[in-house]
C-alpha cells in the first residue's frame, strides 16, 4: 500500500510537470528551491526516493528564470497575439515558506483592485508554527517538522496530523494569493487584455488546472503520511510462495495452501491437513522497533472446521542474529511476542506472551498475561488486535472490542512479573525450635465426664421391630435360573462344575421378604464417640512463622520493557484440526489505522458470515420443531391403533407408523392413509358393515340350544379351524411401544 501511494503521487506530479514544462512562457521571480526541499523533507521523512522525484518535479514546475524571461521578451517583440500564457507569481519568495503541494487558484478581476482577504492593507492572522522561522533557522537534525509543530503546542492542546495538514495548506493558499495580488498587473496587459473571473490558473492553449486537481495532490501527500503508519501488511491476495518461507525441519509436514475463505472471494493462508505440525515465516524488510511510540499487532483467523485441539497464534520473531534461520524455523526459534488463540483440553485462551531479557541474568523469560480472554467458539472470521502503548499499557481486542487491558510493569498482570520483587525471603533463616504456631490447644484442665461411654456402638438393633406377616423364612432370595442350560462345549474337568446363574426368586416378589428375618438397626442414643478435651487459646501462640525478608539481589527497575525488535512474523503450530485460515497480517504505528483495516477487510466478511449463521440456526430450529411435532403425531397414532374396533388393522397401522419414523418426509402421507383406514372402518360400522375381529371363529347353528353349542365349541373340528386361522395370521412385529 505504501508503494502504491508513492507511485500514484509520482504519476500525478509527473503529469503536472509535463504540462507546465511544455506550456509555460514566463515566471517573474525565482522560488527558493532549498526551502521547498526542506519542507518536503520534513513531511516525508525517510522517503528518499519520493523526495528525489518531488524535488525534480518542483524544479521543472518553477522553470529557469532567465530562460523563461528571455522567451517572454521575445514573445513581446514579435507581437505574439495568441494570448497564451501562464501566470505563476513567485515574487518575494524568500519571505515565506512555499509548500509545492498546496496552491490556491488566483482570482483575477477586471479592475484588479479588490482584495477578498484584506480591505485595509492589513492581512488576517496567518500564523502557524511551521511558518514562524526561516528555513535557515530550523533544526531538522533533531526531528521532523511534524515533531516541531507538535512541540509548539501549548499545554492542553491536542495534536492532529490531519488538522495540521489542512491548516498549513490553507495558510499557504492564502499567502500564495496575497503574493500574487502584490504583483504588478502590467504583466497581464502585456500578455492579454481580456479579464478573467473565477479561481483558476490559465495555461497556454486554454489548458486549465482547477483547484480540485491541486487539492488532490495535497490529499496524496496526506495519504502518503498515513501510509507511513503501516509498518507491515500481508493480505495474501497473491500466493505466499516465493515470499513466505516454509520450514524444512522434518517435524513440520503440514501443507500450507493459498485458498479462499468459505463463502468469500478473499484469499488467505490455509492449514489444510489434520494432526500435523506447521511452520512458515516471513522476514520483514526492516525490523520493527517496539520501544518507540504505539505499535499495533493485528491479524485475522477463521476456524472453518472449529478448534478442538490446536493453536492459531503468531510469533513475532527477533532478528536472525539471535541464532535462527528461516528454513530451520521451529518452536525453539527466538521470538519477542507470541499472540493469538490456543485451545486444547482445559486450555482455552488468547495468548499474549512477552519474551523479555532479564538485565541481571541475561536470560530470556516468558511472561504470560494473567487471565487472558477466551477463544470464540464459532466458525466465523475473527480479528485479534494487540496495542502496545508508550505508557506501558497493553490492550487486547477481539473483533475491535477490548477484552483485556494490562500494564507491562504490573505484578498483578503478568506471570511471572517483569519486575522482580524488591525483597525475598532469606533462604538461610530457620524457624526457632520453641516457635509455637498453634492458635488453639486442648484444655489441660478438662476432665472426661463419668457417664461418657466411649465404647457404646453407633447403631443398635430396633427392639420394637416386628416381622411382617407373610414373610417367607424358608425361601431364598435368589434361585437357580430354571431356563439356563449347560453349554454343550462345557468341560467339567477344564471349566469346573457348571452352576446355573442365579435369578431373583419370583415368590419373594409377592411376599414382604424371603430368608431369615432380622431386626433392622437404629442409631444408638447413648453413642457419644471418643472424648476430646475442648480447645482454648494458646498462651504461647506466636503466629505463622515466616523467614525474614532481605534485599533481592536479582532486583532491577525499568521505566518500560526492553522490547526486542521484530524482524519476522512466523506461524509455528501443532493442530488436530484443519481449515484454519490466516489473513490480513498488520503491524502499524497508529491504532486508528488498524481500525480502518478492520472496517475494510474483516467486518464485511464477518457480517456476511453472521447472517448466514443466523439463517442456518433458524432452519435448524425449524427442523427441530418439526421433528418434535412428528414425534407427537406418531405417539398419538400408536394410541389410536389401540382402539378395539381397529384391531384387525393394527398391523397395517404399525407398518405405516414405522415407515413414517424411518422417513419423516412421509408423515403427511402416513396421516392420510391412517385417516382413510379409520374412516373406512367407521363407515362400515355406520352402514351395517360386519364388525371386524382379530380372530374369525366358525359358529354352527344347533337346534339343541346354547348348552350343546358350548359343548361343540370344544370339538376337534373347530379347534383345527381355529388353529389353522391362528397359524395363517401374520405374526405381529415388535413395535416401538413394546421395546
Amino acid at each position: 500500500m505504501k508503494n502504491r501511494a508513492s507511485v500514484f503521487l509520482k504519476q500525478m506530479i509527473s503529469l503536472l510537470s509535463s504540462v507546465v514544462k511544455a506550456k509555460s512562457l514566463a515566471v517573474k521571480n525565482k522560488t527558493s528551491a532549498i526551502k521547498t526541499r526542506l519542507i518536503i523533507l520534513s513531511l516525508l521523512k525517510n522517503k528518499k526516493g519520493l523526495l528525489s522525484s518531488v524535488t525534480h518535479k518542483l524544479h521543472a514546475l518553477v522553470g529557469h528564470h532567465d530562460h523563461d524571461n528571455k522567451r517572454s521578451e521575445d514573445a513581446d517583440e514579435h507581437g505574439d497575439q495568441s494570448r497564451k500564457a501562464i501566470v505563476l507569481y513567485n515574487a518575494m519568495a524568500n519571505e515565506w515558506h512555499a509548500n509545492p503541494n498546496c496552491m490556491e487558484l488566483v482570482k483575477v478581476e477586471e479592475n484588479g483592485d479588490e482584495d477578498d482577504y484584506d480591505q485595509d492593507g492589513k492581512y488576517p492572522d496567518l500564523t502557524h508554527s511551521l511558518f514562524d522561522s526561516e528555513a535557515d533557522e530550523l533544526d531538522f537534525a533533531g526531528g521532523s517538522v511534524i515533531d516541531l509543530v507538535r512541540n509548539s503546542k501549548e499545554d492542553g492542546q491536542n495534536f492532529s496530523l490531519e488538522d495540521e495538514i489542512d491548516h498549513v495548506a490553507d495558510l499557504f493558499i492564502r499567502k500564495f494569493h496575497r503574493q500574487m495580488k502584490m504583483q504588478k498587473l502590467e504583466s497581464f496587459k502585456r500578455s492579454f487584455d481580456v479579464g478573467y473571473s473565477g479561481y483558476e490558473i490559465v495555461l497556454m492553449e486554454g489548458k486549465r488546472i482547477y483547484l480540485q486537481f491541486l487539492l488532490l495532490l495535497i490529499a496524496s501527500v496526506a495519504s502518503q503520511l498515513r501510509a507511513s503508519d503501516v509498518l507491515f501488511y500481508e493480505s495474501f491476495d497473491e500466493t505466499f510462495e516465493g515470499r513466505w518461507i516454509v520450514s524444512e525441519k522434518d517435524d513440520y509436514q503440514g501443507v500450507w495452501k493459498h485458498a479462499k475463505s468459505e463463502g468469500h472471494d478473499d484469499f488467505g493462508l490455509l492449514v489444510s491437513e489434520k494432526a500435523r505440525k506447521y511452520a512458515i515465516v516471513k522476514e520483514l524488510d526492516e525490523p520493527v522497533n517496539l520501544k518507540e511510540g504505539t505499535v499495533v499487532l493485528q491479524f485475522e483467523t477463521r476456524l472453518q472446521d472449529g478448534l478442538e485441539c490446536g493453536g492459531a497464534y503468531l510469533k513475532y520473531l527477533r532478528p536472525q542474529e539471535a541464532g535462527w534461520k528461516s528454513k530451520e524455523f521451529n518452536n525453539e526459534s527466538p521470538y519477542s511476542i507470541m499472540f493469538g488463540p490456543d485451545k486444547c483440553g482445559s486450555t482455552n485462551k488468547v495468548h499474549f506472551i512477552l519474551k523479555h531479557k532479564n538485565p541481571k541474568s541475561q536470560e530470556y523469560i516468558e511472561h504470560h498475561v494473567k487471565y487472558p480472554p477466551t477463544v470464540p467458539s464459532d466458525k466465523l472470521s475473527h480479528v485479534y488486535t494487540a496495542i502496545l502503548k508508550p505508557d506501558n499499557e497493553l490492550q487486547i481486542l477481539i473483533d475491535g472490542e477490548e477484552k483485556k487491558k494490562v500494564n507491562f510493569l504490573s505484578a498483578e498482570d503478568f506471570e511471572p512479573p517483569l519486575l522482580p520483587a524488591m525483597t525475598i525471603p532469606d533462604p538461610d533463616d530457620k524457624k526457632p525450635e520453641d516457635w509455637d504456631e498453634r492458635a488453639k490447644i486442648p484444655d489441660p484442665n478438662a476432665v472426661k465426664p463419668d457417664d461418657w461411654d466411649e465404647d457404646a456402638p453407633m447403631e443398635i438393633e430396633d427392639e420394637d421391630a416386628v416381622k411382617p406377616e407373610g414373610w417367607l423364612d424358608d425361601e431364598p432370595e435368589e434361585i437357580d435360573d430354571p431356563e439356563a442350560t449347560k453349554p454343550e462345549d462345557w468341560d467339567d474337568e477344564e471349566d469346573g462344575e457348571w452352576e446355573a446363574p442365579k435369578v431373583d426368586n419370583p415368590k419373594c416378589d409377592a411376599a414382604p421378604g424371603c430368608g431369615e428375618w432380622k431386626r433392622p438397626m437404629k442409631r444408638n442414643p447413648a453413642y457419644k464417640g471418643k472424648w476430646h478435651a475442648p480447645l482454648i487459646d494458646n498462651p504461647n501462640y506466636k503466629g505463622i512463622w515466616k523467614p525474614q525478608q532481605i534485599p533481592n539481589p536479582e532486583y532491577f527497575e525499568l521505566d518500560k520493557p526492553d522490547f526486542e525488535p521484530v524482524a519476522a512474523i512466523g506461524i509455528e503450530i501443532w493442530t488436530m484440526q484443519d481449515g484454519i485460515l490466516f489473513d490480513n497480517f498488520l503491524i502499524a504505528s497508529d491504532e486508528k489505522v488498524a481500525e480502518t483495516y478492520r472496517e475494510k477487510t474483516w467486518k464485511p466478511k464477518f457480517e456476511v458470515e453472521k447472517e448466514k449463521q443466523k439463517a442456518e440456526e433458524a432452519a435448524a430450529s425449524l427442523s427441530d420443531g418439526l421433528a418434535g411435532f412428528q414425534k407427537k403425531i406418531f405417539d398419538l397414532l400408536y394410541k389410536v391403533s389401540d382402539i378395539p374396533f381397529l384391531d384387525a388393522y393394527k398391523l397395517k397401522i404399525f407398518d405405516l407408523i414405522e415407515k413414517g419414523e424411518k422417513q419423516p418426509n412421509l408423515t403427511i402421507g402416513i396421516l392420510v392413509s391412517i385417516v382413510v383406514v379409520i374412516l373406512t372402518v367407521f363407515f362400515r360400522l355406520l352402514f351395517g358393515g360386519k364388525k371386524p375381529t382379530a380372530k374369525v371363529r366358525k359358529e354352527t347353528k344347533n337346534p339343541t340350544g346354547p348348552a350343546e353349542t358350548r359343548d361343540n365349541q370344544g370339538s376337534h373340528g373347530e379347534g383345527e379351524v381355529e388353529n389353522e386361522e391362528d397359524t395363517a395370521a401374520p405374526r405381529r412385529r415388535a413395535t416401538r411401544r413394546e421395546t
